[in-house]
Order: structure tokens, then sequence, then C-alpha cells
């Protein structure tokens, strides 16, 4: 309204409320206008305009949408039309790629074992997601969003990208590039479908039993468009019949949802507020541009965005085998009495292999291949005076880690969890500008803090999200490695000033441990975000917990912790602002059946004395 103030240009009647000024007070002011500057939640229909009269020459909704507007009645009474489409575009594709990556990766989920006690031991297929990397995407409607979407997922290692739409787009295709196919072929091929169209006649529940029915078993659908384009009935089916895994939801039929519909019981169903253009900037932007365009009109000039028609519409060898046949871990007792006289181990993230068990195993023992990146389990001085090799898995998990990265960090900055939390409980009423909004990368300094494989991975996946700046700290600069992205190696200080995310994806060492406390804290934004996904000792959670509290912080997520699983009590979990995930950054199918296929070959070359795939020098 600043905008509109300053132009001194008209005389302003404004609804001082964030609640939709009601029907009769709407009937009442429109009387005589000469300009109407409303909102989503406003029906300005033929009753309004005949309330307004003859006087009224432009209605400026601050919206990209328009069902809430009867534009033949526009039309006929020659009024002119502004909305707010490219200025959505960064925060809707931005919240779009959030929503795709929480349901995928099954965040919400993730983070309410970690609240409840469901976070046990690490089991290797529990809390398992599907993965992005080599999978194929496609996109019902490849307009500006949709391309937004594309050009975002791309660094996640999509194979193929697909798309439908009322006619073929080779144009904007080509840059992605994406192939125009018919609606079925859309659904039996892609893994994920995205839906970006617009609501028109023929896109009314164009989403229905038989999309859903061709799509495969393992398919994410994910709409960001209008809860009309889908037949929700039909999409609770395939979810409760698993003729697809999951969905995700930013719009429904009605708005809002009732809190005892049933997809809200579904646990592989994400349904959010509609909040896609819910960040601060882009909500400034749209009534900015909104202002502009009722400006624009009043005075007879062009608008900056004047609305000209309907948008276009959519896995042998010879070795005797002993197994812990159990995805609990194995006890103590039980390893020290099954590991003596072996020649070989293989173990997971939860076995503690220390001078007990290397003890209870005996001089055989020839080789050990963890299923894990990290080795903080292993006792590697006793493994190093024993003369024993070590096989572990580091590069498989960097794809599958990254994307887990940008997950947690969208679903904590647009506030995910929470604006689910509020869809259930009755917290979504109508639309308000501010309601909800969160933090965009668009144009924003995002600091990594340990530029290694997964800090790397995370910065290529961020990149087309419209991040500013990069910056890096670590023990020594690497400019083979920050030349992709143009990042800068700054002191720890400087990047906590200067940053408005920031990333930890270092290792857990004598000099990282703690790293993060109160003096890093202390000299972050108020507005930054903070992201754990390497070790949980690299913090300090007390003062984590105190920078939330004491909002010298946004807000953080944390996909690890000390301990794990951490009790449910601890206050951390108390927090809105902060997202906690059962370590599950390797949690996808594909990544941890690729783990296991490699800890064996690490096993069976130590065996055969070879070298191994993926071998740990001590």
């Amino acid at each position: 309204m600043k905008i509109l103030h300053q132009s001194r240009l008209c005389h302003i009647e404004q609804w001082d409320s964030e609640d939709p000024v009601p029907r009769s007070e709407l009937l009442k002011k429109v009387a005589g206008i000469q300009g109407l500057y409303c909102l989503l939640t406003e029906k300005i229909d033929a009753e309004v305009l005949d309330a307004a009269g003859p006087s009224l020459k432009v209605v400026s909704t601050m919206s990209v949408g328009y069902d809430h507007i009867s534009l033949q009645e526009l039309k006929k009474r020659g009024i002119k039309l502004g909305y707010t489409p490219d200025v959505l575009t960064e925060a809707v594709a931005e919240l779009t790629v959030a929503l795709l990556l929480a349901t995928s990766r099954r965040l919400l989920e993730a983070a309410e074992k970690a609240k409840t006690g469901g976070w046990g031991t690490w089991k290797p297929l529990w809390m398992c997601g599907h993965g992005l990397t080599d999978s194929t995407v496609g996109i019902l409607g490849l307009g500006r969003i949709g391309v937004a979407v594309a050009t975002r997922l791309k660094p996640f290692g999509v194979k193929r990208f697909l798309y439908t739409d009322m006619s073929a787009r080779p144009e904007v295709a080509t840059s992605i590039p994406a192939d125009s196919v018919t609606m079925d072929e859309l659904a039996r091929l892609s893994d994920f479908i995205v839906v970006c169209c617009a609501l028109t006649p023929e896109t009314q529940g164009i989403c229905n039993k038989s999309l859903f029915s061709q799509m495969k078993d393992t398919a994410i659908f994910v709409n960001t468009s209008r809860g009309g384009v889908v037949n929700q009935d039909d999409l609770y089916q395939a979810l409760v019949n698993g003729q697809i895994a999951a969905a995700g939801l930013d719009v429904t039929e009605p708005e809002p949802l009732p809190t005892d519909h049933p997809l809200f019981k579904l646990k592989n169903c994400v349904v959010l507020p509609h909040i896609a253009s819910a960040t601060v900037s882009t909500r400034n932007a749209m009534a900015a541009l909104a202002a502009n365009n009722l400006l624009a009109g009043l005075r007879g000039e062009a608008m900056e965005k004047e609305h000209q028609g309907c948008s276009s519409a959519l896995e042998h060898t010879r070795c005797s085998i002993e197994q812990w046949d159990s995805d609990e871990p194995i006890p103590q007792s039980e390893l020290l009495a099954r590991v003596a006289g072996k020649h070989g181990l293989l173990c997971l993230l939860s076995d503690r292999i220390d001078k007990e068990v290397l003890d209870a195993a005996g001089s055989n023992l020839k080789v050990i291949s963890t299923m894990s990146a990290g080795f903080d389990h292993l006792a590697l001085e006793e493994i190093k005076k024993r003369g024993i090799r070590v096989g572990y898995i580091p590069d498989i998990l960097t794809d599958a880690t990254a994307e887990l990265t940008v997950a947690l960090l969208l679903a904590t900055c647009r506030r995910l969890p929470e604006s689910v939390e509020e869809v259930k409980n009755g917290g979504w009423t109508t639309w308000k500008p501010f309601w909800m909004c969160g933090y965009g990368l668009s144009d924003s300094t995002v600091g990594i803090i340990g530029l290694g494989r997964i800090g790397q991975a995370v910065a290529r996946r961020l990149k087309p999200f419209g991040v500013k700046r990069f910056l890096y700290a670590g023990r020594h600069p690497k400019p083979e490695g920050a030349a992709e992205f143009e990042a800068e190696f700054v002191p720890l200080t400087r990047l906590a000033e200067e940053s408005d995310f920031v990333v930890v994806t270092c290792s857990l060492t004598p000099d990282t441990a703690g790293l993060c406390n109160k003096d890093f804290f202390g000299k972050m934004k108020k507005t930054s975000v903070f992201i754990n996904t390497s070790r949980g000792a690299v913090v300090n959670q007390d003062d984590l917990y105190q920078a939330l509290v004491s909002g010298q912080i946004a807000a953080a997520g944390l996909d690890v912790t000390t301990p794990e699983p951490l009790p449910t009590e601890h206050p951390l979990l108390s927090l809105k602002n902060c997202v906690i995930l059962p370590h599950i950054g390797s949690a996808t199918y594909a990544t941890r059946s690729t783990m296991s296929v490699l800890a064996v070959n690490n096993l069976l070359a130590g065996l055969k004395g070879e070298s191994m795939p993926s071998e740990l020098h001590l």
C-alpha cells in the first residue's frame, strides 16, 4: 500500500486486516471506486462489479491465478485486469522441489519418528525413500513454473525429462531438454510427476483414476498448480492401494481442506496449505507489482502485467557365511560369540568394532568392510596394529546425501513441517499475505562448511535456485572444486556473518568437534537458516537451542545429532523452527542397495588379497 499512498494519484480505502473483507463490507466499499486491489480470497463477480458501478476501470489482483475473478464480466464492462504471474515463478518452483523432496525422501514421516521415539538404531532400509538420480521426471504443463522446476531438478541427476502440454513447446523444452509425450506415456514412464498446468475446463480433473492406474507403483505425484486439476478421491484410492508410492499437494479442492479429510490420515501424502509463493521477498514483490498495475491502469497506461487471456494448460562366491538375520542391530554378546575365528567381517554403522570384538575374532581376521561412509564406530588404531584392512563406501552416498541436504534446507526455510501441522489442526483458514512465509534462496548467500564431495554436490543442486553467492570454509582452499560455483574461501567468522544459509558437510575431527557453537551462532544473521547433515558433534546443541529460542537465527534443520537417536524429551524437538530427521541422508532404496553391493565387493577383494574397490588406508 506504500506505493499507492506515495503516488498521490488516488484516495485509498483499505481493509485493515489480514482476514478477508466480509462480503457485505466489500459490496459496500466498492461503490463508486475507480480501481480495485484484491487478493486471491476475494471473489470478484457480477455482484461486486455491479456494486462498484461504471466508474470502475481497473482490477489488480495480488495473485498469479484469477479463478476468483469473473473474466467474462470484466470483459463485458471493459475493465482492465492486472495480475502478478512472473514474480511467483522462483518461489513456486522452489516450493515444488521442496515438496517433491520432502515427499519422496519421507521428511515429515522421518521428523515425526524422531520426535515420538521411532528413531532406534541404524537399519539398512528403514525410512528409505526414492531418489532423483537416474530418474525420469514428467511435467504436466511446461510453462514458466514447469521450466523453472526442471531447471532446479536437473543437477539432481535426473536422467530424462518428459512433458505434456496442450501443444509441443520446443523453444523451451530444448533448454532442459525435455521430450513431448502423450498423457498416457507421461504416466507410464515417469518416476515423478509434477503438475504445473493452469486450471481450465480441459485440465479439470485430468489427474484421475486413469492416470494413477498407469503410473509406476514407485512413482511420486506432486501438485502445486490448482486443486481442481486432481480428482482427490481417485488419488486417495491410488495411495491406499499402493498404486503409486506417495503424493505431495500444495493445492486442494476445497481450500482449506477439511481436517477430517481422508488424505490427512495417510503417511504417504504430504499436504501443505497453499504456500508456494510464501516467501517474504516474493509477497513484497507481488504487492508492489499489484500496486503498480493498479496505478498504471488508473492512468490509462500499459500495465506491467496485464491479463490478455487464459494461460495454456500438463544385483556367488565360495565363502562360508554367518549372517545376523534381523533388521535390528546384533547384540554385543552375539557379535562376540559369532566373530570368533572369522576371516572377514561385514558391519554396519550401528556395530561398534572395538578392541573387545577384535580380540574375540582372533588372528584370522584379515578384513573389515563397513557399509558406511563414516568410520567413527571402528577402532582404527587397534585395527591398524593388527594389520587388518578396512573397506568403506564413501562416494556412493554423495548424491543421496546432497539431495537430502537440499530437501532439509528447503523444508526448513519454507516451513514445511509447520505448514503440514497447520493444515491438519485447522490452522489453515483463508489466504493471508504473510502467513507461513519463509525465506527463499533467490539472491541469497549460501555458506558451506566443508567443500568436499557432498559440499560440492549440494552447491551444484542449489545453484539453479538463484543463489547469488557461495562461500565456503575449511582447512584449506579448494580452488578446483570451488571454481564451478565461483565459491569464495573465507574464514569461518565471515561465513557466519554473511551467509543467509549455512550448510555443514564437513567431517568430524578433533578440529571440527563443537565448531558450530555460541560464538558462531552469535555472528549469524537473525534471518539465517542453519543445516547440518555431517555429524552431530560438529554442533554444540545447547548453544543451537539458545540461538533458536532467542531468535538469534531463524531456523535449523538437522539430520544428525548427539546422541543418536536423540531422546524424545530433548528441547530441540519442542521447537517449531527446528526440523530434526533420524539420520536418513543416504536413505534411498537405490543408494542402500549399491552400498551393500560395494561393501560385499570390498570384503571379497580383501579376502582374496586383491585391491578393494574402496579401501580406507590406515
